[in-house]
């Protein structure tokens, strides 16, 4: 708000996650968030990105002067990263395909909209859930309305 410029959120989940670790193990679903933390880390090259783990399967990725399709591009490139990684198993064997679905909320300055975290927030997750009900490994967004409206619901 300060720089008067774009601001995305995009929260990832791992989709069927629970899956990974009742075939593999937690040891490999381990390694699988750490490959995932990565190809995250390695994929933002702008020093400004900032990426965390929310908690479990769950990362957040906040990007200052993005719009909605710069941010959609941004992500879906990620999408298809984590979907061209292969985490092996402990036996060597080729792991198991990963993907991720995201949500992403894009606060933009000449819309009129308040800069609400909050609501970026709940945007955010609510586009996490879309992309989670349109069949997984997709990339959701959607603005912070100029009006204060109601979220999608789940």
């Amino acid at each position: 708000r300060i720089n008067n410029t774009h601001l995305a959120l995009a929260l990832i989940d791992i989709d069927r996650f629970k899956q990974v670790n009742d075939t593999l193990g937690h040891a490999y679903g381990d390694a699988c968030l750490k490959e995932v933390g990565a190809i995250l880390n390695s994929d933002l090259r702008r020093d400004r990105d900032f990426v965390a783990r929310l908690g479990g399967e769950e990362f957040a990725v906040i990007l200052p002067d993005t719009s909605a399709e710069q941010a959609r591009q941004l992500c879906e490139m990620l999408r298809e990263a984590v979907t061209r990684a292969r985490v092996p198993a402990a036996d060597g064997r080729e792991g198991m395909p990963l993907s991720i679905s995201l949500g992403i909320a894009v606060w933009d300055p000449a819309s009129g909209a308040a800069c609400d975290g909050d609501l970026l927030q709940q945007i955010a997750d609510d586009c996490l859930y879309a992309a989670k009900g349109q069949g997984r490994n997709r990339v959701v967004c959607r603005p912070i309305p100029a009006t204060r409206s109601t979220p999608l619901r789940r």
